[in-house]
């Protein structure tokens, strides 16, 4: 199968990435693109109808400039009310499956992470699926292996199937990351964000451009070449069958009383672990840390007393994160196992079936 021959500049342009993601016959719904600045504030929200990007290409392209740029990779029903990017239990099509793997290095520290570009290409050149279209991220890789045609969700049923396929092939990678020692990000939602090519990460100074690496426009996908998945873990599964109509909960607002860091660091081990591990911590543990430690007593302290052991630390910094936490919903345990990565951690933990969350 060929690489197709599409120019390098044709191919970072934000309305070619969409037509390929949407394909030649675009299905209805409702395409979701999130923003957010470089100071993770002024987070805003825009809609378009596949194959209707023109009006506002000029607008994403001048707003990419200075500000983070994802896509919802699964379209909405409709436009999401309030201003909010919509849930998995709204989502009404899936495009293909995919795949978010950071790299060791500037914006991802610690052994977790495969540690050069080119180790993490080997592994993605290993598996036994190429990807319709491989993504470099500014901070590692991302990758789609669209369908020939989009599942469509006619119901509720059809929506926890796309779920748990999703589940089963991203378990699947991850566990064969696990034999190199690696922890892959569950990205498994059907609400999930990625970055638009054409866009700049701007995490580092000076930004990254999101760039396609190769486009293979003959390798699209049956479903059904999914089918020999291994089946997942009860734990795992029952994750999965949630998917569907559990809220996306980053972006949820938490307006409930602050709590105690003591007795939830001496309760939970990936607590214990962001602490113990605060010189090297990735950030989004940093982020998903932070969710808590803001919403306990005294939390703008403990946010930077947790903070200072960490290799790149900076007062500034840390305030711009914590602002970006402020307010928001405190990171369950659900999340943390299934979306952080952490089954070593919470598998062990005595309070996983008391808790629910």
């Amino acid at each position: 199968m060929s690489q197709k021959n599409v120019d390098q500049k044709s191919l970072e342009d934000i309305e070619t990435f969409f037509k390929i993601l949407h394909g030649p016959n675009p299905i209805d719904g409702c395409q979701v693109v999130f923003t957010v600045g470089r100071d993770n504030q002024n987070r805003k929200i825009y809609t378009f109808k596949p194959g209707e990007l023109s009006h506002i290409k000029g607008v994403l392209s001048f707003v990419s400039m200075s500000n983070h740029m994802y896509y919802e990779v699964c379209l909405q029903q409709s436009i999401p009310p309030n201003g909010k990017r919509g849930s998995a239990k709204s989502t009404a099509s899936m495009p293909g499956l995919w795949l978010d793997i950071d790299v060791r290095g500037d914006n991802h520290k610690g052994n977790q992470y495969p540690e050069s570009e080119e180790v993490a290409l080997n592994f993605i050149r290993e598996l036994p699926w190429k990807p319709t279209v491989l993504i470099h991220t500014g901070g590692g890789y991302q990758l789609l292996y669209l369908f020939i045609k989009p599942l469509v969700f006619r119901d509720e049923k059809e929506r926890k199937k796309a779920a748990e396929l999703s589940a089963k092939f991203q378990s699947y990678i991850r566990s064969e990351g696990e034999k190199h020692g690696w922890r892959i990000d569950n990205t498994q939602d059907l609400a999930r964000l990625l970055r638009i090519p054409g866009s700049l990460n701007h995490k580092s100074d000076p930004p990254k451009r999101v760039t396609v690496v190769e486009y293979h426009e003959d390798i699209r996908y049956e479903t059904s070449v999914f089918n020999d998945l291994p089946e997942l873990e009860p734990e795992s599964a029952k994750a999965s069958s949630s998917a569907s109509s559990a809220p996306s909960s980053e972006y949820e607002p938490w307006n409930g009383p602050p709590a105690l860091i003591k007795p939830i660091y001496e309760s939970c081990g990936w607590v214990r672990h962001c602490y113990d591990q605060a010189r090297t911590l990735g950030y989004n543990d940093w982020f998903a840390i932070f969710s808590i430690l803001k919403n306990c007593v005294d939390g703008e302290k403990l946010v930077q007393e947790w903070s200072k052991p960490h290799t790149e630390y900076s007062e500034q910094a840390t305030l711009k994160l914590s602002e970006h936490a402020e307010g928001y919903r405190p990171r369950t345990c659900q999340s943390i196992r299934h979306d952080l990565g952490h089954e070593d951690l919470c598998s062990r933990c005595h309070y996983w079936t008391l808790i629910k969350s």
